[in-house]
């Protein structure tokens, strides 16, 4: 199975980044809200269920429950930048300080983590993603930071309002039995889903469900499966739940097996995790 990455940099960050060959292996999640920028072409992410081709420019945005993979063309040239920051200490603000997640609520009406902006929104976008990033060093640093960020949220808020009556730039799995598959995984991952269940749901011969699974989406039916039962238990340690708790609501019968596979994907135990997230909170 490959590792279950999750990512937190920070409150608040931004990284401009340029690899050539790059290759994830892994889906991953992040502790944090993610903001990607695409600055090359040919670039390709899976998210939950759905894939997603973006141009020069295009922006995904991503909450800390989305798993994701990025793919580009072999031997390319990969420039991008990721800006992470961790959403509660928006959501304290007093006034209007929420509503600039607004351009992540979007996702909920129409499942699109895509955004298209135009030359000006791209600029506009890569000047405050480097406001971000140039703060290190500056007085009143992360004051610096997140006013940059809060601009950046603006004009993506504007952008998630332009589009929000235009149909998504969307490729779902073209295998509709792969989308059945998907669709019974992430509506009952919490229960026990035999190979049998899933063969029956789509019609499909039980080896050939498993190839077709592993060509469409990148990884196994039963990393799926696991990835989205960590994915939850993560999600309820963050606000408060047991380990015990956490690993039967999301689907582990087992706290042993639990604990190992939360340890040997994430890099830590759930009560590490937990304790760092109440922490964090907590400062």
């Amino acid at each position: 199975m490959n590792a279950l990455n999750v990512y937190g940099d920070g409150r608040v960050s931004s990284r401009h980044s340029i690899s050539q060959g790059y290759d994830m292996r892994a889906m991953h999640i992040h502790d944090s809200y993610e903001i990607y920028m695409a600055l090359s072409e040919g670039v390709r992410f899976f998210v939950n269920d759905r894939v997603y081709a973006l141009n020069r420019g295009d922006v995904m945005l991503f909450t800390n429950t989305d798993l994701h993979k990025v793919s580009v063309p072999p031997g390319a040239p990969y420039e991008r930048y990721v800006v992470l920051f961790e959403p509660g200490m928006l959501r304290n603000l007093p006034g209007d300080g929420p509503q600039l997640l607004g351009c992540f609520d979007g996702m909920g009406v129409h499942c699109n983590h895509k955004l298209s902006l135009t030359p000006d929104e791209q600029a506009l976008f890569i000047a405050a993603a480097d406001g971000i990033e140039n703060q290190r060093a500056a007085a009143l640093a992360e004051l610096g930071r997140w006013l940059e960020l809060s601009r950046m949220l603006l004009l993506l808020c504007r952008v998630r309002m332009r589009e929000l009556d235009s149909p998504p730039g969307i490729e779902r799995s073209k295998h509709p039995g792969i989308r059945a598959v998907i669709a019974l995984i992430d509506a009952d991952y919490a229960r026990d889903i035999s190979l049998d269940e899933l063969s029956a749901c789509c019609y499909l011969n039980k080896r050939y469900l498993c190839r077709l699974f592993k060509r469409e989406t990148g990884f196994c039916i039963h990393d799926y499966i696991i990835y989205r039962r960590l994915s939850c238990a993560m999600a309820l340690l963050r606000i408060g739940e047991s380990v015990s708790s956490a690993a039967r609501l999301s689907g582990f019968r087992s706290d042993t097996f639990f604990i190992t596979t939360f340890k040997r994907n994430i890099g830590e135990t759930p009560y590490q995790y937990a304790l760092a997230h109440r922490r964090d909170i907590n400062e």
